[in-house]
């Protein structure tokens, strides 16, 4: 199997569980970053992956590197940092999902910069977020997806957090020049509709797949998938489940997605065509690793012994 080489953030969650007697709240804390959580959700599933970021030399520091580790993730470029782990207040679930507060200056997040070339042996590469978008990290991301044009895949999810992005025109401007340097893009209508206010977030992403990626795709949550290809479009449907949170229901549904197409030879210089039955097989497993994930408070990654998938698979 081909190795995914992921880099980005790695961010301390921290969401409020209960009141105190005081007036003020309880929290409970999980290991987090878009980035992070689709690296380990990868080597859950089984995929050969490498993540490169940053994390403190800490205590919390060595819990984020060891739950690599545990899911055998290559943490050879995982940098350790004297500053200590950035932070994210969560909101409790809203209509739209979580909301997220984050504390990154003089974070180890400052040190989680892309490395000058793409590692050995890297067929595909994952970037995703803020991270990816804007400093000081962006740049170095950017030059790195231009690098690996031709040798390698490149996926991006842009994974919208307003508090740390410039104003939306802005923005809007780095997230599409990310979206051109891709192969594959996936985005939540959330995401889209943030971009493209008043645009139906279905026409926003064929606007997307028609930039250049040979797979653009968009999650509703409870309506399902839309992928878009050069050939046409693919529709899956979202298991039901009892939603205890959305944490990184995202980040489960790009790495399996991935895991799935690496599984197929379908990432890599040397990628085979997306064949529409596969397509629709890969969605609907990525699909199902989301509806797990949302079952169970915070980032939790499956492995495929946790998936229960429809017979026709």
């Amino acid at each position: 199997m081909k190795t995914i080489f992921v880099l980005g953030e790695t961010i301390l969650d921290m969401t409020p569980v209960s009141s105190t007697a005081s007036g003020g709240s309880r929290f409970e804390t999980a290991l987090g970053g878009s980035a992070y959580n689709t690296a380990r959700a990868l080597g859950a599933l089984g995929a050969r992956v490498m993540f490169a970021g940053a994390v403190s030399r800490d205590d919390w520091g060595a819990r984020f590197r060891a739950a690599l580790v545990q899911k055998d993730v290559d943490c050879a470029l995982l940098r350790d940092s004297e500053k200590p782990m950035p932070l994210a207040l969560v909101s409790p679930e809203g209509a739209h999902g979580p909301a997220f507060t984050l504390y990154l200056a003089g974070t180890a997040h400052e040190d989680a910069l892309a490395p000058d070339a793409l590692p050995d042996g890297a067929a595909h590469v994952h970037v995703s977020s803020f991270h990816a978008c804007v400093a000081p990290t962006g740049a170095g991301v950017l030059a790195l997806m231009e690098k690996s044009r031709g040798r390698a895949t490149v996926s991006f999810d842009p994974n919208i957090r307003p508090g740390v992005l410039p104003a939306r025109e802005e923005a809007l401007v780095l997230v599409e020049e990310r979206v051109r340097l891709s192969d594959i893009v996936k985005a939540s209508a959330q995401d889209m509709k943030w971009l493209y206010p008043g645009l139906n977030p279905l026409e926003a992403m064929a606007n997307w797949s028609a930039m250049g990626p040979r797979l653009a795709i968009l999650t509703e949550g409870e309506l399902g998938v839309t992928a878009f290809t050069p050939e046409g479009r693919c529709h899956a449907l979202a298991p039901a489940v009892d939603v205890a949170d959305t944490v990184g229901a995202g980040d489960a549904f790009t790495a399996a997605l991935l895991a799935e197409m690496a599984r197929a030879g379908a990432l890599g210089q040397d990628a085979a065509p997306i064949e529409p039955d596969a397509l629709r097989r890969w969605l609907t497993f990525a699909g199902a690793c989301a509806a797990w994930t949302c079952a169970r408070r915070g980032a939790q990654a499956p492995d495929r012994k946790d998936i229960a998938l429809p017979a026709f698979l």
